[in-house]
């Protein structure tokens, strides 16, 4: 009896395995395959957050260790990128848990603490995050929302974007260079002519208002955190704000340019000055990214106010 009973049980659970086996190679391959033509990190991290989180749910140890293990790397890729603003926080308490049933199969490899500081980072910002929502106000800061491409996904996702610039003498050429960081492969159109907009704008404040103006400089911009692929130029009022606020400080004014809350900005900027319109469908989606960051403020341009205020 008891060995007709033990036969029978192994007889059935030998198809579930072959099944589970299959099941999660081919998921693996679907997720390989987004991985090679998707962008959007958030995508990316979200869809493997799903996959190990089916796999969380197996039996068999072995299966579990062996899928976690060969797609870390590419967990790992991905993680470093991944923020807790601008999206919805119970997303990432989920890809916190889920992760975290994972530990066990870490302990021997090198990529372990690189895994446990981005989830202790990244626990770190849900803090602040829901420190915000609880009415806590944040040092004065100057950002961005920036949008992930996803052909794979109806879902936009996006985060909060910082610049870093900095204003030198440029000692070898006598004209004006700007240097991106992290470097890009081909720069995009949109954003290399808005950069020269706003620069040329800001440098005809100085020089119209201070009578300050110097033809040979190097200027860096540097995106803080690098994201690597930046397109378009709904950067250009911050862009703009940020080259007077460092004009300020390269000429030694007593003026200077600081902020009382955390400010988010959005639209390209002409010639003139005038803030361009970003449109119903990216405003609405950069409003999602607004209420889950730190910004106290969110600033748009005036022809796209009611999509923002639904």
């Amino acid at each position: 009896m008891s060995l007709q009973l033990s036969v029978s049980v192994k007889t059935f659970l030998l198809p579930i395995l072959i099944m589970n086996s299959f099941y999660f190679e081919e998921r693996k391959n679907k997720f390989f395959e987004l991985h090679r033509n998707d962008k959007s990190v958030r995508n990316l991290i979200l869809s493997l957050t799903e996959f190990y989180d089916e796999l969380s749910l197996q039996s068999d140890d072995n299966l579990k260790e062996a899928y976690f293990l060969e797609l870390l790397p590419h967990f790992q890729q991905v993680i470093n990128l991944y923020s807790a603003f601008g999206i919805e926080p119970i997303k990432t308490e989920k890809l916190i848990n889920t992760i975290k049933k994972f530990y066990e199969f870490l302990t021997e490899y090198e990529s372990s603490e690189i895994v446990k500081n981005n989830i202790a980072r990244i626990e770190n910002e849900l803090k602040i995050l829901n420190s915000v929502f609880e009415g806590n106000v944040k040092n004065g800061n100057l950002s961005f929302p920036v949008l992930e491409k996803s052909e794979n996904s109806n879902q936009i996702y996006g985060t909060v974007e910082h610049l870093r610039i900095s204003v030198n003498h440029n000692k070898n050429k006598d004209k004006v260079e700007f240097l991106i960081s992290p470097s890009l492969p081909n720069l995009d159109e949109k954003l290399e002519e808005q950069i020269e907009i706003s620069w040329n704008y800001a440098v005809n404040f100085l020089r119209n208002k201070y009578k300050k103006f110097t033809p040979n400089l190097e200027v860096t911009i540097q995106f803080v955190e690098k994201l690597g692929i930046y397109e378009g130029n709904s950067l250009g009022a911050v862009l703009t704000i940020v080259f007077i606020q460092e004009l300020f400080k390269f000429y030694g004014l007593r003026e200077e340019i600081t902020f009382q809350n955390n400010i988010l900005i959005t639209g390209s900027m002409n010639e003139n000055g005038n803030i361009n319109e970003v449109g119903k469908s990216i405003i609405e989606a950069k409003s999602k990214i607004a209420f889950y960051s730190t910004a106290q403020k969110f600033l748009v341009p005036f022809n796209d106010f009611n999509f923002v205020k639904k």
